[in-house]
């Protein structure tokens, strides 16, 4: 009886572990995870990440990396509640719009103490330009007095106010130019398919002279200017 008692002992003792075991396996695994977890807290890998980036190394780390892909620089995001001026300043894009020459003809009234020479130096034109696109002068400098109204050509050449039987080609001979230069003017608005003028338009001849004047007369003065 003794030898039975002795056989069925170690029997009882594995099912009390077996038992042990199955009972508290979950506890023991959730254990674990909570351990591990906190031990993550701990370490704080976020903490390790870099909250600036260095761009020249980043690109000398892309110059030795046998690839074809280009490193791109980044700027790291500046932290809440950064000051303005630790912020990296990017480059500032502007659009320029250069200035444009005036291609249109505009009004001047001329002032006291006005002259040609003074006129023409103001709006970068010969004095030729003034005098013979303004037949109030009469082809004449001295004929110019205050309160009179001169028309202001965009570069030096002359306005031409056409009369019958005027033609393309034949004011173009006159003025020393090519009909082109005075159809493809664009304030002069020819159709360069069908040029046609008309008896009464104006015309601007760029570049065109019908002569030379001399003026002693020194530059002063300046006046007002209008659209015409």
């Amino acid at each position: 009886m003794n030898d039975s008692a002795s056989r069925r002992a170690p029997d009882l003792s594995k099912l009390l572990a077996e038992w042990i075991g199955r009972r508290y396996a979950g506890h023991i695994i959730l254990l674990a995870v909570t351990v591990g977890m906190i031990g993550v807290g701990w370490m704080n890998p976020l903490g390790q990440v870099p909250t600036n980036v260095d761009i020249g190394e980043l690109t000398g780390m892309g110059a030795a990396l046998p690839t074809t892909i280009p490193v791109v620089g980044f700027v790291a995001a500046a932290p809440p509640g950064a000051a303005s001026d630790d912020l990296t300043r990017l480059t500032e894009l502007h659009t320029y719009i250069p200035d444009r020459p005036r291609l249109e003809i505009i009004s001047y009234t001329v002032q006291p103490g006005d002259s040609v020479l003074g006129i023409a130096e103001k709006f970068g034109i010969t004095p030729e330009t003034v005098v013979f696109s303004n037949p109030i002068l009469n082809n004449n400098p001295h004929f110019m007095e205050p309160g009179q109204t001169l028309r202001i050509a965009p570069v030096s050449g002359l306005i031409r106010d056409v009369i019958t039987g005027d033609t393309l080609g034949g004011l173009a001979r006159v003025y020393g130019v090519k009909p082109e230069d005075i159809i493809n003017w664009p304030s002069n608005k020819i159709d360069s398919d069908n040029p046609q003028i008309t008896a009464g338009q104006m015309l601007f001849v760029p570049g065109g002279n019908i002569g030379t004047i001399t003026i002693s007369q020194p530059p002063t003065g300046t006046g007002t200017t209008s659209s015409s």
